[in-house]
């Protein structure tokens, strides 16, 4: 067998990538495919979970900058996976809930990710960017619907999200490709405690449905927030 085998195809796709990792899997032969746009980098750099080898990239600004990106993103995953870091920038604690009632009719969102989240998972939500509250994936079946762990019902238009870079949107404002920021507690071996997990999850969809609305009042100490 040689070392490294180089390709080069007309029109890569998904498919001949992952059919190119599956039959490398086990071989000394390392895979390296050149690329001639943006496009390609993502499917050849993560097909099959995996990638290839390496990729042959042009001087191009763009697609050197997706191809450091994509190196970084990988090299992450290999120290831990899925992207997920200890986070002490994000806090959570318990609330008291002192107030259910009704909300009207509103303009609910659901966020669609482009990653399955796991249980204890979600996203910081709120009507105050003071005190936001964490609503949970549709990771259970219920009786009525099956689980969508990709799916978050997020609220009403109006609700803050906290976005991947701890920045604010109204969820009304979110788009597709936007990241934002999913969060749970884990416990923590190295420090024998809990601590909180963060990573960026891209949205796929933003679906806005009129529902009728509960609204949640919870306070901490002596800040009071919204939550529907």
């Amino acid at each position: 067998s040689v070392e490294y085998l180089l390709l080069n195809c007309l029109d890569w796709s998904m498919i001949p990538a992952e059919n190119l990792v599956a039959a490398a899997a086990n071989c000394l032969t390392k895979i390296v495919i050149e690329i001639t746009s943006v496009e390609q980098v993502q499917g050849a750099a993560f097909a099959l979970f995996t990638g290839v080898d390496g990729l042959l990239i042009p001087n191009d600004d763009l697609i050197i900058k997706a191809a450091t990106e994509a190196k970084k993103l990988r090299s992450s995953n290999c120290k831990q996976s899925e992207s997920v870091a200890y986070d002490h920038s994000v806090e959570l604690l318990e609330g008291e809930i002192v107030d259910v009632s009704s909300g009207g009719i509103g303009d609910r969102v659901c966020l669609d990710l482009v990653r399955l989240l796991n249980t204890g998972e979600g996203l910081l939500i709120g009507s105050s960017a003071k005190l936001l509250a964490l609503v949970h994936g549709e990771t259970f079946e219920t009786g009525f619907v099956p689980a969508r762990p990709f799916r978050v019902n997020a609220g009403p238009v109006h609700s803050y999200v906290l976005m991947a870079d701890l920045t604010m949107k109204y969820l009304s404002e979110v788009r597709p490709g936007d990241q934002v920021l999913a969060v749970r507690r884990l416990f923590d071996e190295a420090v024998k405690e809990n601590s909180i997990m963060t990573r960026p999850v891209t949205v796929g969809r933003c679906k806005i449905e009129t529902r009728p609305l509960l609204m949640i009042s919870f306070k901490r100490e002596n800040s009071v927030g919204q939550i529907f």
